[in-house]
């Protein structure tokens, strides 16, 4: 079961495209090194000038589990020509390299995980549950972060309640089974 004071959300990831700061010579960890300082100066709500922008990076940090940034250069001076062909061979050195650093980290088998919303992880056997549930918790209702959880609440008792006769259907058909 999900606590109330987790984030609704996993994992948020920004992806800057013409990112024009970083300096010829930097290599891939300098170019990630200077993206996330760049991040961390937006995300400090003390370095915020104005009451509703801090307000908005405190709810990002409470929405989120993690918050990431990636920029990449500009593509080239091909690629917004209507004539490009879609030719990678047009790319920038520097921006196929940033690309294809960021595909890998975005992909990287240890950062896939089931999707979780509230902490509840959403799967093949529980999204018809769930959808109902959401659904039946915003019928005529304004969309609050309490409706949200009482659907989550819903789906979760009925996943242990169909849990629950699974096990009982199995224990009795073990014991019928045993004495035919």
């Amino acid at each position: 079961l999900f606590r109330s004071d987790d984030p609704a959300f996993q994992h948020l990831e920004f992806l800057i495209r013409d990112w024009e700061h970083y300096e010829d010579g930097e290599d891939l960890g300098q170019c990630e090194a200077m993206i996330n300082e760049h991040l961390r100066e937006h995300l400090d709500p003390s370095r915020q000038n104005h009451e509703e922008r801090r307000l908005v990076v405190q709810r990002l940090k409470n929405l989120f589990t993690e918050v990431r940034a990636f920029g990449l250069p500009h593509p080239g001076r091909k690629i917004p020509q209507r004539s490009w062909d879609g030719s990678v061979a047009d790319l920038e050195s520097d921006f196929a390299q940033l690309m294809n650093r960021f595909a890998n980290r975005l992909f990287e088998p240890s950062q896939i995980k089931p999707k979780a919303t509230f902490g509840y992880e959403l799967t093949a056997n529980n999204l018809v549950e769930v959808v109902e549930n959401f659904v039946g918790a915003f019928q005529g209702a304004k969309l609050t972060t309490g409706n949200m959880r009482k659907a989550f609440v819903s789906v979760e008792v009925l996943k242990a309640e169909k849990a629950a006769l699974e096990a009982v259907a199995s224990e009795l058909a073990t014991r019928l089974g045993r004495h035919t």
